[in-house]
């Protein structure tokens, strides 16, 4: 059946459904089967049976009764202004925030992506490296910044004042050594002329004095080091200076910032369950940011638009519910609600026509924009 078939069909059973004509067809109903039973009672063939059969009678006939006003009460309850109408739904554009090569692209069209899902993504080698440097840069200039600010102070001054009184003794130490040295360096002297010690012995002596002035330099140096650390740490750093260390460790927290939101934008995930209308890329592309790649249509906000004549317009208010059934997807109802009726008529096909909009519940993402349907709605 095409559509000016249905349209028509749609018109005459506007007609034979009015809930005028029902309910006045119902009391005819309830009329005729009141006598019905009336002359069943006072039939003779009725009189001549026993109280029990006559009770059996008239409890089949309150059964049929009973069906026949209920089948008609559903067509007082559900009569049945019904709208050709189509789905529609939002479309969005997708695209990435960053640059880059397309690494994989997981969707092609006419495909759903369930929300969250993600459908292509670029090769992200680079922007791990990038986001690796800017780490490291903020871990060291924050470190710099804290120490400029004086939060260790105590403790490093602690640990400075310890590191230069280890070096004084150090030093002390070893110029006890080498006094200590020098006087056996004299003494095998004395006796290498005598012949009491051998060459052996005295150049051991020697070589230890060497020793001996080696590690004074040694200590005298680390002592030196000492004592400029420990004048630093009571010195301090000037105000620029610390400003100027927490400028650099706010700049590399930015970095890092800017590296992550990078690193998060090779990736573009679906927003929503989303039927993939349109694909412009594929792998091994090259993308700038921002430019779009994918039309994507929410499945979540599906909505249906048709139209009616003024009679049927009257009769629909926002809120009611409609059953909703499509020729693609048979054997199926879905339901929705009518949230607007325009007020204004539009000229369709040479008549005027009033716009219905429903909104559409669509479990299983089933229904697609562009398919074609026809709603019945509950009017009470």
């Amino acid at each position: 059946m095409d559509k000016e078939q249905l349209n028509a069909k749609l018109k005459e059973m506007g007609k034979v459904f009015s809930g005028k004509k029902v309910k006045d067809n119902l009391g005819k109903a309830k009329n005729g089967i009141g006598k019905a039973v009336d002359g069943t009672v006072n039939s003779s063939f009725v009189k001549k049976m026993t109280p029990g059969q006559k009770y059996m009678i008239l409890g089949a006939s309150a059964i049929i009764v009973i069906a026949i006003i209920g089948l008609a009460s559903r067509l007082i309850f559900t009569p049945d202004p019904s709208i050709w109408c189509v789905a529609e739904a939002s479309k969005t554009e997708l695209a990435f925030n960053v640059a880059g090569k397309v690494a994989e692209v997981a969707y092609s069209e006419k495909q759903i992506a369930n929300k969250g899902a993600t459908i292509a993504r670029l090769e992200d080698e680079a922007y791990i490296a990038a986001l690796g440097d800017a780490e490291a840069r903020f871990a060291e200039a924050n470190l710099q910044y804290l120490k400029m600010e004086n939060r260790f102070t105590e403790l490093e001054n602690t640990l400075a004042e310890a590191m230069l009184k280890a070096a004084e003794s150090a030093n002390e130490a070893a110029i006890a050594a080498l006094e200590l040295a020098k006087a056996h360096e004299g003494q095998y002297r004395s006796f290498l002329d005598d012949g009491t010690v051998s060459e052996v012995h005295y150049d051991a002596s020697v070589k230890a004095v060497a020793n001996a002035e080696a590690e004074v330099n040694r200590t005298e140096n680390a002592l030196e080091s000492a004592k400029q650390s420990f004048e630093a740490m009571k010195t301090g750093y000037t105000p620029e200076e610390i400003e100027a260390a927490k400028q650099e460790a706010d700049g590399a927290a930015a970095q890092t910032a800017r590296a992550k939101a990078a690193l998060e934008g090779i990736i573009i995930a679906a927003p929503f369950d989303a039927y993939m209308s349109k694909v412009s890329i594929k792998a091994g592309d090259t993308v700038e940011p921002g430019a779009p790649v994918f039309e994507a249509i929410n499945l979540g906000e599906i909505w249906l638009s048709g139209f009616v004549d003024k009679s049927l317009a009257e009769t629909l208010k926002p809120g009611h519910v409609v059953r909703v059934e499509f020729s693609e997807i048979p054997r199926e109802n879905f339901t929705g609600k009518i949230v607007s009726v325009a007020s204004e008529p539009q000229s369709k096909e040479g008549e005027a026509q009033y716009e219905v909009r429903m909104e559409l519940d669509n479990p299983g993402n089933k229904v697609l924009p562009g398919m074609e349907a026809v709603a019945i709605a509950t009017v009470s």
